[in-house]
């Protein structure tokens, strides 16, 4: 979680194997999104599918 003059930000990020996956809500500042924890439990991984 993070703050500017004007704006919230939640953001997540992972690594995975050499992959940088970054998930982020960005909201008006004094007013963080309420479901902003909800997306971002959201985030899950699936099995690549390799050629």
């Amino acid at each position: 979680m993070a703050e500017s003059a004007d704006t919230h930000f939640d953001a997540r990020i992972y690594i995975v194997g050499t992959t940088l996956y970054q998930e982020v809500v960005v909201s008006a500042i004094g007013s963080p999104h309420a479901d902003a924890g909800r997306f971002l439990d959201s985030f899950q991984l699936i099995p690549r599918k390799r050629d």
